[in-house]
């Protein structure tokens, strides 16, 4: 047996799976879950192997069975005592007999097939199961909480590649799981986790169920009534697609080069594998749980009674699986002496439903037994008798607002002796209907359905009806936006987009002489001319026979020549720090900075170079830095602008950087590591001055360095250096604020 599955369920609790699903992904898509976690994509393989849900139990509120497109129903494996299910639940005693919900299991199996003794890489074993469960929404054993849910999981705990895609070929299509960065995998999907709605189950990929496959010997066969014994691995059958095992494919699952797989692929026959051995695993033997329906059930699909002057009757209808023997009879005081009308039998179509009509000679009872006595034991579901309600419901259209229509509603009940105005509409506060069993409500939209209730307890949901004049379309709108003013030379952008309908055709018109760019859509442009006016645009839409227009005015003022100005800079720049020239006193509408081309030292600018400032880092330099401003306005089409143009104005800035007099050095070693170092410099500001050994600016003989204090002054006094005096015994300095002297003579 998969020793690591049964540690598994062995461990899990409601809360943890409550915790998991809460994660999970309904749909088919991919889903991600946490520690160790991964990426579950399903491939191929789909919805539709269950094809029916069975009655719901009376006793534990779970379907009494599911159907397969083979045609194979298996019920809940809920009983711990069943040596066939017992190792997939358990209960809080599980000695004692399965009640409804004090002694009953959190989750069970109408079928769970778990992969027999798959071993990744590492010899690390690898989960692979495939399940149709049962269990609760939320903590505890609840009624209204039950859910079932189709189940398909993977893990692997290590020895994967990290980050890595591997396909799974199972017996309902194909999935990739992708690896975590750990090397590990925890992948679920989980299919119908919504309490009560047991069809949701139907569109996972588990299904149709898998069975035991036959083998040579005739005595190798499930227990009977069982599609497997829970404990025993086997080859199976039953796969949609005819991959009845697991394989794993993917980059070293079976091990390195040099090691064995475990459990290597099969490479002859049916679905044969090719590739190198170590990248793909196998097992075609499945540890498998699912028990064949000992009852059939019964849903009880109607129970009414129709009460008139001349008698009364009861109207039953169900649903079962076919040839139940399924009967009727009195709720309130059972099928003995007192029954108010006698124990009949359904009438069946031979499809699975059911139906009885009797007469009740006196008193009505309030509820009745619908038992299948083909159960063993019988299933009994207790219901209670209501009327019948018969409803329309129709809405009275009129062209225009809808202020006046109205939904008209009328109902009657089964019951003669009920009044039509104790009628009710839950839908609108409880409106009652009135003494015609008429009701009319204004509203300018109606309901799909309308619900009407009677105080007999029946209840009738009807479509709503519609009827009367039709709405008008959508008006046509032609909008061709705000009118607007732009200087000449400027790129217009016109706006249609307020226009509205089902619009065929779009296109626009303007004056002589100017040519639209892409006419025929909601946001054309075109370039202002350089004579000033008033323009006007025509937009036309279409709509079939319809045509609708409307005009904007676009006004070009002339042009405004443009004015290059650059603010006031200092006499002297600061080298090595950042410097901003200020060009918003310019007028134009485009800005270009750039260095004189013929200066010594190059600048980088930086990436902002067309904004109306310029930040820069001003470099180490002895010589100046010009940097030039161009403004141009819209219409200017570029060029060199040298020289001002009507179009183009230029400016010139001269940087003039300040020179930084290191003055007076004094340098002295005392021949025991000790260095002492001073001088002067003419800025302080953010100055740093660092000394070397040598007659150059060499970093690997840094002897130290010293901030310029406000008094200009600056001293470095090192210990224990171990920078020697050089040859030349002489030191060379440098400042950040470019101030250098080389091959100062020490003392």
């Amino acid at each position: 047996m998969n020793r690591l599955v049964g540690r598994l369920r062995a461990g899990r609790n409601r809360k943890k799976v409550v915790g998991l699903t809460a994660l999970f992904l309904l749909a088919l898509g991919a889903v991600a879950i946490a520690a160790p976690s991964g990426l579950l994509t399903p491939g191929s393989g789909s919805s539709g192997g269950l094809s029916t849900v069975g009655p719901v139990n009376p006793n534990n509120g779970f379907p009494d069975w599911y159907r397969d497109s083979n045609g194979i129903d298996l019920q809940p494996c809920d009983d711990p005592q069943d040596k066939y299910c017992g190792g997939a639940v358990a209960a809080p005693d599980n000695t004692a007999p399965i009640t409804f919900p004090d002694n009953f299991p959190d989750e069970f199996f109408y079928m769970s097939a778990d992969a027999d003794s798959l071993t990744s890489a590492g010899g690390n074993k690898v989960l692979a199961s495939f399940a149709l469960e049962g269990a609760f929404a939320n903590p505890g054993i609840h009624a209204g909480d039950q859910i079932v849910f189709s189940r398909i999981r993977y893990r692997i705990n290590a020895g994967l590649a990290k980050n890595t895609d591997y396909k799974v070929t199972q017996p309902y299509g194909t999935d990739t799981v992708t690896s975590d960065d750990t090397g590990a995998l925890f992948v679920t999907q989980d299919v119908g986790v919504s309490p009560g709605d047991f069809a949701q189950a139907t569109k996972g990929r588990v299904g149709p169920f898998l069975t035991w496959a036959k083998t040579a010997d005739p005595n190798d066969l499930p227990p009977a009534n069982y599609v497997g014994d829970g404990v025993t691995p086997h080859t199976v059958t039953g796969s949609p697609v005819n991959t009845n095992f697991v394989r794993i494919q993917g980059t070293g699952i079976g091990g390195g080069p040099t090691d064995t797989n475990p459990n290597p692929c099969n490479t002859t026959g049916a679905n044969a594998y090719t590739g190198p051995v170590n990248d793909c695993i196998q097992t075609n033997n499945f540890v498998l749980v699912g028990k064949r329906p000992t009852i059939a059930g019964v849903d009880v699909t109607r129970a009414t009674y129709e009460k008139t002057a001349s008698g009364t009757e009861i109207a039953v209808t169900a649903n079962s699986k076919a040839g139940q023997d399924i009967v009727v009879r009195d709720g309130d005081n059972g099928g003995g002496p007192g029954r108010l009308f006698r124990t009949t039998p359904l009438r069946a179509d031979g499809t699975g439903r059911y139906m009885a009509y009797v007469s009740v000679p006196g008193a009505l009872p309030k509820t009745v037994d619908v038992v299948n006595r083909a159960d063993t034991p019988a299933t009994v579901k207790h219901v209670d008798l209501t009327d019948a309600l018969t409803a329309t419901a129709s809405y009275g259209v009129t062209n225009g607002s809808g202020g006046g229509d109205k939904l008209h509603v009328t109902a009657s009940s089964s019951d003669s002796s009920v009044a039509q105005s104790s009628l009710t509409l839950p839908g609108y506060g409880d409106k009652a209907l009135d003494a015609t069993g008429q009701a009319d409500i204004s509203t300018p939209a109606p309901p799909d359905t309308v619900t009407v209730k009677s105080p007999k307890g029946g209840s009738v949901t009807v479509p709503v009806t519609l009827s009367g004049q039709t709405l008008d379309p959508l008006p046509l709108i032609a909008s061709a936006g705000v009118d607007q003013t732009v200087s000449a030379g400027a790129k217009v952008t016109l706006d249609g987009t307020g226009s509205a309908g089902d619009i065929d055709s779009l296109s626009w018109s303007g004056p002589a002489g100017i040519t639209v760019s892409g006419a025929t859509t909601t946001s054309p442009t075109f370039t202002a001319p350089a004579t000033a006016g008033t323009l006007t645009f025509t937009l036309t839409v279409k709509s079939g026979t319809d045509t609708k227009t409307d005009t904007v005015d676009v006004k070009v003022n002339p042009v405004t020549p443009p004015t290059a100005v650059i603010g006031a800079v200092p006499a002297a720049v600061l080298q090595n720090l950042p410097i901003t020239l200020d060009g918003s006193a310019s007028v134009g509408a485009k800005f270009q900075w750039s260095q004189d081309p013929t200066d010594a030292t190059k600048v980088s600018l930086g990436t902002d170079t067309t904004s109306s400032k310029l930040t820069f880092l001003y470099p180490k330099t002895t010589t100046p830095v010009h940097i030039i401003l161009r403004v141009r306005s819209a219409a200017d089409t570029g060029g060199a602008c040298d020289t001002p143009t009507p179009t183009c104005d230029v400016a010139k800035v001269t940087l003039t950087p300040l020179l930084d007099n290191l003055g007076t050095i004094r340098a002295k070693n005392d021949g025991k590591g000790r260095w002492v170092v001073d001088g002067s410099s003419s800025t302080s500001e953010s100055n740093n001055v660092r000394v070397y050994a040598g007659p150059t600016i060499d970093p690997t003989k840094l002897i130290g360095s010293a901030l310029v204090d406000p008094t200009l002054a600056w001293k470095t006094d090192v210990r224990n250096s171990t920078v020697a005096v050089p040859t030349c015994r002489c030191v060379s300095v440098e400042s950040d604020r470019g101030g250098r002297q080389l091959a100062v003579p020490m003392q």
